[in-house]
């Protein structure tokens, strides 16, 4: 009697010891899915979008995704090569005489946008 009691407990401690072991294991792949997850989740989209009026021209920067948007420099560029840090700087001459409203103040050092709120 006591050899099956004790066949009983051992047998029923490996199986504990076995359901303990797949347990961690399940809690293990769930967290590294949670983190897969999380992480593709919080993507930033950015989105370029320029506008060409009569008397308005514009670039905006917006940040479409989930996750904040990370600037580290602006550069703008035009089909004759000339570079430049904004808009501005690739206006012709005979131009920038005219008045305009400046609302670019240059790219801060790793600009953040946050998502669907700001825009440069």
């Amino acid at each position: 009697m006591c050899d099956t009691t004790n066949m009983v407990t051992a047998t029923a401690t490996v199986f504990l010891v076995i359901v303990s072991i797949f347990a961690v294991i399940v809690a293990m792949l769930s967290i590294k899915s949670q983190e897969k997850h999380s992480k593709n989740n919080a993507k930033p989209i950015c989105s370029i979008r320029a506008s060409n009026y009569d008397n308005f021209i514009s670039v905006r920067i917006e940040n479409n995704g989930t996750g904040p948007l990370i600037l580290n420099s602006i550069k703008c560029a035009c089909d004759s090569g000339i570079q430049g840090k904004s808009l501005f700087d690739l206006l012709p001459k005979d131009i920038k005489h005219m008045e305009y409203h400046r609302v670019f103040l240059g790219i801060r050092k790793r600009m953040h946008l946050l998502p669907k709120i700001e825009f440069v």
